[in-house]
């Protein structure tokens, strides 16, 4: 695709199979945002528009138009203008394949908080609330993003397929090795991938004990956390120092990443700016951090320890101390 050209970098990861080939009449076609002929929208100068637009061509939706997204987001038509409210009409299942993968809030296909407000009001809330600065995020592509189109146009590329674990999928362009989720490796996706030089250990015991997890500096680390079956993992974001960020959202390779999911294959929720004393509690016994930072200023202090499954919550004077 001549696409390809514009955002190399962001792109050089899509599967490598036979995308098809379409025609569009001029007067039909919206190109990045723009319908007159083939002129190029705003959308264009920037290569996550211009990313976004080639998924829509290869028949990709808004992710928040996906038929179950009231189970994860609210949308406040009344604060968007008519193009907003266009862009957000909810897809039948029937018309839809989602390949049975689950909702991704750090889609390249989702809106920002604010996308097409009318108000300087949000326009899309999410129903989990450490996940407000994960929507809208244009710097890369997510795992399912890749991963969705993989299903969709590669499928027939591996005539057997090697078995995956950890929501890992089969390599088109290797097809004796799985394609892993950030954190994982190994022919299948069952080993936790190497750790990068200047980060601790990635596989971190939690017990009922409280440890102390501080990170700073620039490099990029991933830590599985786990404890015993049974039990979950509550994380106190005591502080949080993490620069640069865009407006409302926070900048992938400048953020804290924390996975606290049943899913590690969708986006975990994404801190950052002094977005400190947060609560996070995991909805089993592992958790993925992602420590990202292009900076020396940036750093993140946390606080972590094991709860009995049926706790849902702590008493919120015991925030600093956990």
């Amino acid at each position: 695709m001549y696409l390809r050209r514009c955002g190399p970098r962001k792109i050089s990861s899509w599967p490598e199979c036979q995308y098809p080939r379409q025609r569009f009449h001029a007067d039909h076609f919206y190109i990045c945002n723009t319908a007159r002929g083939n002129r190029v929208g705003r959308r264009c100068e920037h290569s996550a528009g211009v990313i976004h637009e080639t998924l829509h061509a290869l028949g990709l939706y808004h992710e928040h138009c996906r038929f179950d997204r009231d189970i994860y987001l609210q949308i406040r038509h009344q604060n968007m203008d008519e193009g907003g409210i266009r862009n957000c009409l909810k897809v039948n299942y029937r018309d839809s394949n989602t390949y049975f993968l689950n909702f991704d809030y750090g889609s390249i296909m989702h809106y920002g908080s604010y996308s097409y407000s009318i108000n300087n009001r949000k326009t899309f809330v999410t129903i989990d609330p450490n996940y407000k600065r994960t929507i809208g995020q244009s710097q890369r592509l997510s795992f399912i993003d890749i991963k969705t189109l993989n299903y969709h146009y590669c499928s027939d590329v591996c005539s057997h397929k090697i078995p995956c674990t950890n929501q890992g999928y089969f390599d088109s362009k290797n097809c004796a090795r799985c394609k892993c989720p950030e954190g994982f490796g190994g022919t299948h996706c069952e080993e936790i991938a190497r750790q990068r030089r200047g980060c601790r250990k990635p596989l971190i015991m939690v017990t009922y004990r409280t440890l102390k997890l501080d990170l700073r500096n620039r490099k990029k680390c991933v830590f599985h956390l786990k404890t015993m079956p049974g039990r979950k993992i509550v994380i106190n974001i005591v502080s949080l120092n993490m620069f640069p960020y865009e407006d409302e959202q926070c900048l992938f390779d400048n953020s804290l990443e924390i996975n606290y999911q049943l899913d590690k294959s969708v986006t975990g929720a994404l801190f950052c700016s002094n977005d400190g004393n947060k609560l996070i509690i995991s909805f089993n016994e592992h958790v993925i951090i992602y420590y990202r930072s292009e900076h020396i200023e940036n750093y993140v202090n946390l606080l972590i320890k094991s709860i009995d499954y049926r706790q849902t919550k702590l008493p919120t004077r015991r925030l600093k101390q956990l």
